[in-house]
């Protein structure tokens, strides 16, 4: 994504391919899940609601796997790849 945005600055941008376009999209939606996760798990410490710590260790589970999905998009970014 930085090299992308020293084309742009350096006037050097091409155009995304279609699969950097899609994998921009799935990155989205991992973005958008972690984001929801993260929120859902901020919300519930703050409200001071009781979970178990099953349910908890679920919810981190889930964050985790997001987060590693979100990292596996990124290679499309890398030049050369």
């Amino acid at each position: 994504m930085l090299k992308l945005l020293e084309e742009f600055r350096s006037g050097q941008m091409r155009a995304l391919t279609d699969e950097q376009m899609e994998s921009m999209r799935a990155m989205k939606k991992e973005h958008e899940d972690v984001t929801n996760l993260h929120l859902a798990l901020y919300n519930l410490d703050k409200s001071g609601c009781e979970k178990s710590e099953d349910e908890l260790d679920v919810m981190y589970d889930k964050l985790s796997q997001k987060l590693l999905s979100m990292h596996d998009c990124m290679p499309a970014f890398i030049h050369g790849d």
